[in-house]
């Protein structure tokens, strides 16, 4: 009776302690909030054309720089970041299916963007009848990353080019950390569990 005692206590403690890591984790691992929101947008040129790009120019063109801005509306760990001027490579593009072309990955897409914060992209899907492209990556902040999707508009891009873009990317929670929880409080309960076999064992 008292080894069940004892290993339903170990348990107790072996979840509790998980739970603790689960929660405390996000705040001390990440210095973007779930949820923040950045908004950006600028000039950008498709060449050869929207027709069939295969580079989006974000930087420079013809020796003048693009300007890209962070807007007002960015939330969370992006608020109060308005009108900063965040850094953004030029983008090659390949055809991925009719009207679609997609590009990434790319480390440091943006950079600058506040804090030491930067944002890699791992996958850009562009429409270029629509003039819209959805994408996916990551925010960093050091050794810090938290997942992110975004969107991407430009509305004249078939008819001006270059033209002017707004683009917005989310910072959103990743349950990536949990699996790796679990495991390590099913191995303390695991570990606790075979010493107090070979304890019972010695008595």
């Amino acid at each position: 009776m008292k080894s069940k005692t004892m290993f339903f206590g170990a348990a107790a403690t072996a979840i509790a302690l998980s739970a603790a890591t689960i929660s405390a984790s996000p705040a001390q691992a990440l210095s973007i909030t779930p949820g923040s929101l950045l908004t950006i947008a600028g000039n950008v040129q498709a060449n050869p054309s929207n027709a069939n790009p295969t580079q989006f120019v974000f930087s420079t063109l013809g020796g003048t720089a693009l300007k890209t801005t962070i807007g007002a509306s960015s939330t969370g760990s992006f608020a109060g970041l308005g009108g900063t001027e965040p850094s953004i490579q030029n983008l090659s593009l390949t055809p991925s299916g009719v009207n679609l072309f997609s590009s990434g990955p790319v480390t440091n897409f943006i950079t600058n963007i506040g804090a030491g914060i930067s944002f890699d992209l791992t996958q850009f899907i562009y429409d270029n009848l629509a003039s819209k492209a959805t994408f996916e990556g990551f925010f960093r902040s050091g050794a810090d990353s938290i997942a992110a999707k975004g969107g991407f508009f430009t509305s004249q891009l078939d008819a001006a080019n270059p033209n002017t873009y707004s683009a917005s990317i989310a910072a959103i929670p990743t349950p990536a950390l949990l699996p790796g929880l679990i495991g390590l409080g099913m191995g303390v309960l695991r570990k606790r569990k075979k010493e107090m076999a070979t304890a019972n064992a010695e008595a």
